[in-house]
């Protein structure tokens, strides 16, 4: 594949020249794209397309808060979540599971229709915050000894 080698002129932070190709440029858009996803969920179509590499990066720092904070409210999330779940294991128990493994299999066998479709306990996982933690796999792994013997 052949790259246009238009050339783009810009300065950098001691106001040197610095130039940049075409191809430099649409993988920054790229990136640029690329964060906005993870930082909003969605891709912007808003973006100027003369946005010089100075620009890009200025919105790289932004977007790079922005991001750094969705992820630890997530990892909050799923702490809440994981507190919910024991509780809600420990309310089981008291209910007259008598231990935590009755406990959780009353609890999937209330939710899951199939507890050998793998597909349906990990939207169990899914449905309780759970299902990219390390409380979840532990949880998962649980049911598959349970059920799927």
């Amino acid at each position: 594949m052949v790259y246009n080698k238009v050339l783009y002129l810009y300065y950098n932070q001691n106001n040197n020249i610095m130039t940049t190709t075409q191809t430099e440029l649409s993988e920054a858009y790229s990136m640029l794209s690329d964060m906005h996803k993870d930082a909003y969920g969605f891709r912007c179509r808003t973006y100027r397309s003369d946005l010089t590499i100075k620009e890009i990066h200025e919105e790289f720092d932004k977007l790079q808060v922005v991001i750094k904070r969705n992820i630890e409210e997530e990892r909050l999330w799923e702490m809440e979540q994981e507190m919910a779940f024991k509780l809600l294991l420990q309310k089981t128990i008291q209910l007259g599971a008598g231990d935590e493994q009755t406990a959780l299999r009353w609890i999937v066998e209330g939710e899951i229709e199939d507890t050998r479709d793998y597909f349906e306990i990990e939207s169990f996982l899914y449905r309780y915050g759970m299902m990219h933690t390390e409380y979840g796999r532990i949880i998962k792994q649980r049911i598959i000894h349970m059920f799927c013997k």
